[in-house]
């Protein structure tokens, strides 16, 4: 985007020739640019004001070719491959898009509202993240001058500004884009969460500096990621998925007291046991497997009475966790939380993961055979023990056969040696001949 010449001094310094007018951005141009190192981009600030002041159209028209091309960069919308080029190619011109909105948007952010909104109202991920990253950039500290840090404060303002009309879901997307209801599936609604969640993960590790600025992100940060974890929206989960890893990694000790209510979807589930498991087992030291210990805990503390739908998959994330950071353990650990819940559904949860335990744990057996009475209470829980069993009994290893032999002799309640010499029997006629 060269506009009138006002780049010719900063480009030249990237070696990329000047002219007098504009001229057509190439590849070239987008790698040599991202050679130009910080202090170059802080003097092209100045550059910038002076060609907005005389070059405004120039500028704006070369903007909304940019954004065309962008919109157009990612894979689903390529009809020309030999246009947009390689992958790589296809990530400088959005990455560049970002920091010359980000720029511009020093000098003036009304400029560049329409086309921040029209690319929030694109369906695409990689689309609506380079409104999020221009935004974004707008807290680093580093881009701004001696001269031009009054305006940190002023767009650290205007970012949570953002996040604020974003979390309400106040703006009104249709003044600034008419794609929604168009080309997306999502009303305006879901754009802005799905835009908000994005955002918050790119600041997340700048919560320092928008908190000593302005007191609420904090309660922006609670309040958008517990309420949009409950979201119907696929757009808003799918941006969710993405953004909670970022935000995990930079807020996790401010968010121990409330992750177990994001746990309301199998995909965010699956992002908080993959978080957490990858957290106990990088750090080494007692103090941090001690603080997930102690949270998981916590957790079973609220499985004993709570009776809500979602806490069938809390107590599912709670078990399939313990399997990864206790393995040795994880056998005596869901028998005692079988012991300690009181809520009959979540007792059949428990059960599962107990034959699946003994699948992978043969040694386990003999344990579970002692503890077999307290099973036998609940005919659902028998009927599920009965079917895991019959499932392994015809696997073509006999070690869980030889074990239920050896368990009918063994000091066991008559009632549980009727029900395993029933399963024992019963095996024989799923196919497998007799020994």
């Amino acid at each position: 985007m060269m506009a009138g010449g006002y780049f010719n001094p900063f480009l030249s310094e990237a070696g990329i020739a000047g002219t007098s007018s504009l001229h057509i951005l190439d590849y070239c141009d987008l790698y040599s640019i991202k050679n130009i190192n910080l202090s170059k981009r802080i003097n092209a600030f100045y550059l910038l004001e002076i060609a907005w002041e005389f070059h405004r159209r120039h500028i704006l028209y070369a903007l909304d070719k940019l954004v065309y091309f962008s919109k157009n960069s990612v894979n689903d919308r390529l009809d020309d491959k030999v246009l947009y080029g390689t992958q790589k190619s296809r990530i400088e011109i959005r990455e560049n898009l970002s920091s010359v909105l980000a720029d511009i948007g020093l000098i003036s952010i009304s400029s560049i509202h329409n086309i921040l909104y029209q690319l929030i109202a694109d369906s695409n991920i990689n689309i609506q993240l380079i409104a999020v990253n221009a935004i974004s950039q707008w807290l680093d500290e580093s881009i701004y001058t001696e001269e031009n840090k009054y305006l940190f404060d002023i767009r650290t303002t205007d970012v949570f500004d953002f996040l604020s009309n974003w979390h309400s879901g106040e703006v009104n997307i249709r003044t600034f884009s008419d794609e929604i209801g168009k080309e997306s599936f999502y009303n305006e609604k879901e754009h802005l969460h799905s835009v908000l969640v994005l955002l918050l993960g790119e600041i997340a590790n700048k919560n320092e500096i928008l908190n000593s600025k302005h007191k609420g992100i904090e309660k922006i940060f609670k309040e958008s990621i517990l309420s949009l974890s409950k979201s119907s929206s696929y757009l808003v989960i799918d941006r969710l998925q993405y953004a909670l890893p970022k935000i995990l990694n930079a807020r996790f000790h401010r968010m121990k007291s409330y992750l177990h209510k994001l746990v309301n979807h199998e995909l965010i589930a699956e992002v908080v046991f993959k978080f957490l498991v990858a957290y106990y087992n990088f750090h080494s030291d007692d103090r941090s497997k001690f603080e997930i210990e102690e949270m998981l805990r916590g957790w079973e503390s609220i499985l004993k009475f709570d009776i809500k739908p979602t806490n069938k998959l809390l107590i599912s994330t709670l078990l399939a966790i313990y399997i990864k950071i206790r393995p040795y353990k994880f056998f005596n650990k869901i028998i005692e939380l079988y012991k300690k819940i009181k809520i009959d559904e979540y007792k059949s949860i428990c059960v599962l993961y107990v034959c699946s335990a003994l699948e992978k744990e043969h040694k386990n057996f003999p344990f579970f055979i002692k503890e077999l009475d307290f099973f036998m209470k609940n005919y659902n829980h028998i009927s599920i023990i009965k079917e895991q069993f019959l499932l392994m009994l015809c696997d073509k290893d006999t070690a869980i056969k030889n074990e239920l032999k050896i368990s009918l002799v063994s000091d066991i309640s008559e009632n549980s040696k009727i029900f395993l010499y029933e399963i024992l029997k019963s095996s024989y006629n799923y196919g497998e001949k007799s020994e």
